[in-house]
């Protein structure tokens, strides 16, 4: 039997188009994903990397202040 062995293999990447977002919907960063509108600048990150929260002014929670001295 003969017997066949790879040290590495190469495997090009595969470069996807960015995703398309439905109405209402803000594409991620990386162009993978899609969050509601109503989930951007929210205070929590909900795509992966984080770029809902990109260049969002601190936000406070109801019934909470915040001042600068």
């Amino acid at each position: 039997q003969s017997q066949l062995h790879f040290s590495s293999i190469s495997v090009p990447s595969v470069k996807t188009e960015p995703v398309k977002c439905r109405k209402g919907f803000k594409a991620c960063k990386d162009g993978l994903e899609c969050v509601m509108y109503s989930h951007v600048c929210d205070g929590e990150q909900d795509c992966k990397d984080g770029s809902d929260e990109d260049g969002c002014e601190t936000l406070c929670k109801t019934g909470w202040f915040s001042w600068q001295t």
